[in-house]
């Protein structure tokens, strides 16, 4: 299995903003919900297959809602396996030549059908990550996805949250976000931060992802929880909620 370093971040600048929020409902992060988490950081680089073991490509990224719901999954696709996850049919080299004609080959083909685009745009729900065997698996079929898709402001890329950091409504520089959770019920997206307080133990919190405002030329996301909202919060156990066995961002 090949592993490929966290390097999307900041790789399409823009500034999102959410709404007013209620600071109440920030504050609000149900720890249950993130038993069999999985983090972003793991997920990226994974090799994906398709259920019948044939190879897709490698996860690229995850793309959320400016309100930190997952919208879908992106997969950096094979030449071999394009048309597989696409299609749901297994084609050879002679057979994708056949059908266009024959005019069109290796790169040539790609552009003909994906334009500039390598990637594969999954439903959450179709995509599996399986512990067990290193891999994750795509259920069902994808469709073309283009880089530019997502630069409305409407949605953001996990791993540009990764490494952001965090400003409370009475504190600058609190701290900085960890590592992106998913919950086990694949609707739970939580950040994983780490204080910069000096003298204390280092500490992890999860921190929800709506009702927030996102800076992402700054690098920076603003809350409006106030250090005494953060004292209350439990700490974050990675060991006691990550996912040991399998994962399901969609299930």
């Amino acid at each position: 299995m090949r592993r490929t370093p966290l390097i999307f971040a900041a790789m399409i600048p823009f500034v999102a903003v959410a709404g007013p929020g209620d600071k109440n409902k920030q504050a609000k992060v149900d720890l249950e919900k993130l038993r069999g988490a999985v983090p972003v950081t793991a997920v990226l680089g994974e090799e994906v297959r398709s259920e019948n073991g044939q190879e897709v490509g490698e996860i690229q990224d995850i793309v959320l809602s400016r309100d930190g719901k997952i919208e879908h999954v992106l997969i950096e696709a094979d030449d071999a396996a394009m048309r597989t996850a696409t299609t749901g049919e297994r084609q050879t080299p002679t057979q994708r030549a056949d059908a266009s004609d024959r005019a069109l080959e290796g790169d040539q083909q790609r552009t003909a059908w994906m334009g500039d685009s390598d990637l594969i745009q999954a439903k959450a729900k179709d995509v599996q990550f399986n512990a067990d065997d290193s891999a994750v698996t795509l259920k069902g079929q994808g469709q073309p996805a283009s880089e530019q898709q997502d630069q409305s402001g409407q949605q953001l890329r996990a791993s540009e949250i990764v490494g952001m950091e965090v400003n409370l409504s009475d504190e600058e520089s609190f701290g900085d976000v960890e590592d992106v959770m998913i919950g086990g019920d694949g609707k739970e997206v939580v950040a994983i931060v780490v204080d910069n307080w000096d003298g204390l133990e280092k500490k992890r919190r999860a921190f929800p992802l709506e009702n927030v405002e996102f800076d992402t030329e700054a690098g920076e996301i603003n809350y409006q929880l106030t250090s005494q909202d953060v004292e209350g919060m439990d700490e974050f156990n990675l060991d006691r909620y990550e996912n040991q066995e399998w994962f399901n961002v969609g299930r």
